[in-house]
């Protein structure tokens, strides 16, 4: 197994049946067994472009650009937002500070609306402000 911070050279060249941590940087274009190499811009399994996701355990320190690097919270996602990014939040109670500003053409998309239940940390105030071409879909507000 190769540790999971550890930083692999481009150069390397590892076995298909070597464990690569979660957590290891991998130089561009590095050879794991025959035909398969991994390409530098690859930021993490379950990923997608243009979206960030969010679950109960993840960090908000985290990039979100994976389901492995998944953002804590909406709002943490929702803040590094851009126009056409979709923010995937994973089942789960999240309890919020809110409001929660989404800038135009963002989307925040639960996993499910029975699964996905959305609370403010402040009741008196709305969850989320919303710009032009926002969605909102597939969680209870609670």
């Amino acid at each position: 197994m190769i540790h999971k911070t550890a930083i692999v050279d481009s150069k390397a060249k590892v076995p298909s049946s070597t464990e690569i941590g979660p957590y290891s940087v991998i130089g561009p274009n590095v050879v794991i067994g025959e035909n398969v190499t991994i390409d530098s811009s690859a930021s993490g399994i379950n990923s997608a472009p243009n979206v960030l996701y969010v679950a109960k355990d993840g960090d908000d320190d985290n990039n979100g650009t994976s389901i492995d690097n998944a953002y804590l919270t909406i709002a943490g996602a929702v803040g590094a937002a851009v126009s056409g990014t979709t923010v995937k939040v994973l089942s789960g109670n999240y309890v919020e500070s809110n409001p929660i500003e989404v800038p135009a053409y963002v989307s925040v998309v639960g996993d499910d609306q029975r699964t996905v239940n959305v609370s403010p940390s402040t009741p008196t105030k709305d969850i989320f402000h919303v710009r032009k071409a926002t969605k909102l879909a597939n969680m209870t507000f609670k």
